[in-house]
């Protein structure tokens, strides 16, 4: 018989550590994060570190648990070819028979191994093994990681754009597009490395108490006043109670809640208090429609990753989702995903100090590649249109094949937002798209992801006219020449 157990809390991991002679507290911070709550994970870092490895080079403590876990694999499934494939499956997070790129044989046998579960696009690796191997694979090769984790992100996006689906499939693709952007804050907001056990669904008509808890601690958790709190959900409750989505453990015990409702006449006072002078160009206008964002809460990090995931799943079905928030920390996630902002409204409604801020974002089918392109700057695989790049996760040697900036076809004002949110991070502005514009300083053909080499370019002038008396410049057959350096491989 086998029984199922949930991941250990923080503390015991950290107990666990001490009691293996783990007291650093940096090296104890690095278990618990690498094991996930599994004390088999746990033990093996531990083990590692007592081989010397040093607690500040997570993706080699990583290196030598995940060479212990494939051998424990190895007794489920003979042979190597699957090993590597499970570290790309690892580093895509999801993936089918054509992203592997190994056939059907490998593709099975990926399937059969315990750590493997089979989802809606594919195969996937459960957490937080998952984590553990791509944080291994991206110290061992991280030039083939980035290779990979791109190609993945070009074909996700190529599905978008070239095959039709319905809203749920769509969802689905855009989750793992967010995921491969590489995003840290992304990550760490949307893609906790643990495993995850809560449902979520629809608030049923006798959970009212349970949403007024949660809303209560949401309230506590954000600074807001509580009692103005309670006004607001209320007339958000006077509509639907399944405007409410609950994330349930397993035990069916409401753990997290998202205020998703719909735009319309009838949510609109509910509404309207956060929105305030926005109000009629958001709700009135054209383009209105879609959901409203009033609160998302989650009693640990994994559920509430959970809840922002489906409230962007929702958001997708939907075509359309305005938000007003006064967190911060909400602020920056969707100042990263691009959201159209449009300003704080003009009283501070939960006095907490801080006035809410209104954003959008369309989320119409057409406009989810370019979207998709735009938060992968970096972007390889195929333009739409272009041909495709099977393989997205291959086999084939690290390093091959031209990375083509993702700009044609794209948003050019989502490209320049998504600049913006990263003033202060050169190395994402480094990958931007738009170094390939006109202008930009590049020579022909430049992209980013140049190397370090320095390259020569030279540009014939024209010959200067010889007039009499006067003796003319030194010139070769060509006239002049002019030498400019670029920073950059550009081969």
């Amino acid at each position: 018989m086998t029984v199922g157990l949930g991941p250990r809390p923080a503390a015991a991991v950290e107990a666990q550590a001490r009691a293996a002679g783990v007291t650093d507290p940096e090296a104890v911070a690095l278990v618990v994060r690498l094991a996930g709550g599994v004390p088999l994970l746990a033990d093996l870092a531990c083990r590692a570190l007592h081989l010397g490895i040093a607690p500040d080079v997570p993706g080699a403590v990583a290196d030598r648990m995940t060479g212990e876990v494939l051998e424990r694999l190895g007794r489920e499934r003979p042979g190597q070819r699957w090993r590597h494939a499970l570290r790309l499956l690892a580093t895509v997070r999801t993936g089918d028979e054509r992203l592997l790129a190994g056939g059907p044989e490998l593709f099975e046998t990926l399937a059969g191994l315990s750590l493997v579960r089979r989802e809606r696009l594919g195969l996937t690796v459960r957490e937080p093994y998952r984590s553990l191997f791509e944080t291994a694979y991206r110290w061992r090769r991280p030039q083939a990681y980035e290779d990979v984790r791109l190609r993945a992100a070009g074909y996700r996006r190529a599905l978008l754009t070239e095959r039709p689906s319905g809203p749920q499939e769509r969802a689905g693709l855009v989750e793992e597009g967010l995921f491969l952007t590489g995003d840290p804050l992304l990550r760490t907001t949307l893609f906790p490395p643990a495993e995850e056990f809560s449902r979520i669904g629809p608030a049923l008509a006798g959970e009212a108490d349970d949403i007024g808890r949660l809303m209560h601690r949401w309230a506590v958790r954000g600074g807001f006043d509580v009692r103005r709190s309670e006004r607001i959900v209320e007339r958000w409750l006077d509509g639907d109670p399944g405007a409410f989505r609950l994330a349930r453990d397993r035990e069916g015990r409401p753990v997290g809640l998202a205020a998703l409702l719909p735009v319309g006449a009838d949510t609109e006072a509910g509404i309207e208090p956060l929105l305030q002078q926005h109000t009629a160009g958001l709700l009135g206008g054209p383009g209105s429609g879609g959901l409203f964002l009033g609160a998302a809460y989650g009693a640990d990090p994994v559920v509430h990753a959970q809840i922002l995931r489906d409230i962007l799943g929702q958001a997708v079905r939907a075509g359309h989702l305005v938000v007003s928030t006064a967190s911060p920390d909400y602020q920056a996630l969707l100042r990263t995903l691009s959201f159209r902002p449009h300003g704080g409204i003009r009283d501070d409604v939960y006095r907490c100090g801080r006035r809410p801020e209104v954003y959008s974002h369309d989320f119409g089918a057409a406009g989810l590649p370019g979207w998709m392109g735009a938060l992968t700057p970096a972007g390889a695989g195929r333009a739409p249109g272009g041909p495709p790049a099977p393989g997205a996760a291959g086999q084939g040697p690290a390093g091959q094949g031209e990375r083509v900036p993702d700009l044609p076809g794209q948003d050019v004002p989502a490209l320049v937002a998504w600049a913006l949110a990263r003033l202060g991070d050169a190395a994402a502005l480094a990958r931007s798209p738009l170094l390939a514009c006109p202008g930009s300083g590049r020579p022909p053909g430049c992209g980013p992801g140049c190397g370090t080499r320095w390259r020569s370019w030279r540009r014939p002038r024209r010959r200067p006219t010889r007039r009499r008396g006067r003796s003319s410049r030194r010139t070769t057959s060509a006239g002049p020449v002019r030498t400019i350096r670029w920073p950059g491989g550009c081969t």
